[in-house]
């Protein structure tokens, strides 16, 4: 399971995983809080049997604010007998506008990617996000107001998320700049754009795997590049909040240059939406231009039965390298989750997948190779 990074939040001066306090701003200084998120995920493809893979994972750290322009944040993750750091930083804020982060943190990169998985409809991010550059060592800059935001940084090694096998020791920089409109009935609208470039020239072969958006799914789109010199993404990205109806839209492309034989070109796109069967609003906070925490109207401590919502989305990558192989993937899901509390939410996914031109998959997959896959996720965060 791809781990995700905290997002920024200006207006709590912390990075907004959905733990910082909301009265931060009448706390004494310095202050810390515990964060955290416990999940359980179990997912297979039918038809089941009696052994079904079952994934705990667990989130803890500490996120502080020492004075009133510096803070930091500690945040480690656990999921079966592997520990991985996700956020390991010091940020300063010299006014509300304006941030700096060092340390170990998310490259920029596409919107799902930066959303917290605490506040996204499905379980896995869309296939795009696997694009993403993921955690690095670094220094970013990022900037919000009026709706606008911006931000930038340059980082050293970095993995290249999860979906690809092998380091690298290059440099590498992102950037992701957006605009969240906001009308006074509350309805939102967002536009925005995202770009990353890698040098992964230290590395003999580059090589990885795409996977259909659920955990349980097979690694697909696989392939490998001898020689590699860069590794470079544009993408766009679109956002509305409506009522209770939010549609989210990315497209983008990312290519794989050689030193000594053809590139790769990975390209995609998808497009998802959801509704509120009980009326809640689900927002975009301007300050990172990503949707925010379903506040559940009616929650079970009120006497109420919490919130449902319904959502689906349709995925296409394409993967080429040269003008004899490409392949591609496809995949539809749907979701219908209920949140008893703001906190506690019970998720389950369908996904569909298809492939056609298998060149890059393992012999064992053949053309045209498809599934389904079923999956159920209980969390719970503080």
């Amino acid at each position: 399971m791809k781990p995700l990074s905290v997002a920024s939040a200006f207006s709590a001066a912390l990075p907004a995983s959905g733990t910082a306090c909301a009265n931060e701003e009448t706390r004494s200084l310095p202050t810390f809080d515990i964060i955290g998120r416990l999940q359980l995920d179990l997912s297979e493809e039918p038809p089941f049997g009696d052994d079904i893979p079952v994934d705990r994972r667990a989130r803890l750290g500490l996120a502080a604010q020492f004075t009133e322009h510096w803070g930091g944040v500690i945040d480690l993750d656990f999921a079966g007998d592997q520990i991985a750091e996700q956020d390991l930083l010091i940020w300063y804020r010299p006014s509300a506008s304006h941030r700096f982060v060092f340390g170990h943190n998310k490259v920029p990169s596409v919107m799902d990617e930066k959303t917290d998985d605490l506040f996204s409809t499905f379980l896995e991010r869309a296939t795009l996000a696997q694009f993403s550059p993921g955690y690095a060592l670094g220094v970013s800059y990022e900037f919000a107001k009026n709706g606008w935001h911006a931000e930038v940084g340059v980082f050293g090694t970095g993995s290249d998320g999860d979906s690809f096998v092998l380091d690298h020791d290059g440099a590498q920089a992102g950037v992701r700049l957006g605009r969240v409109i906001t009308r006074e009935t509350g309805d939102q609208f967002h536009l925005g754009v995202s770009g990353h470039v890698a040098d992964i020239s230290s590395a003999a072969v580059y090589g990885g795997a795409l996977t259909p958006e659920i955990n349980a799914g097979p690694r697909l789109l696989q392939f490998s590049l001898s020689a590699p010199d860069t590794a470079s993404f544009l993408g766009f990205e679109t956002g509305l909040a409506l009522d209770a109806v939010s549609v989210q839209a990315e497209a983008g492309a990312r290519r794989f240059a050689s030193n000594s034989g053809p590139d790769v070109q990975a390209e995609g796109g998808y497009v998802e939406a959801t509704f509120m069967l009980t009326g809640e609003h689900r927002s975009l906070n301007p300050a990172n231009s990503t949707f925010q925490r379903v506040n559940v109207l009616r929650p079970l401590s009120a006497g109420g039965y919490g919130a449902f919502q319904i959502g689906a989305r349709f995925s296409l990558t394409r993967i080429e390298q040269g003008p004899a192989l490409s392949n591609e993937l496809t995949s539809a899901s749907l979701a219908l989750n209920w949140y008893p509390e703001d906190r506690v939410r019970v998720m389950v996914n369908w996904v569909r997948h298809d492939t056609s031109s298998l060149a890059f998959i393992p012999v064992e997959l053949a053309d045209g190779a498809s599934g389904d896959t079923l999956g159920l996720r209980v969390q719970l965060d503080w």
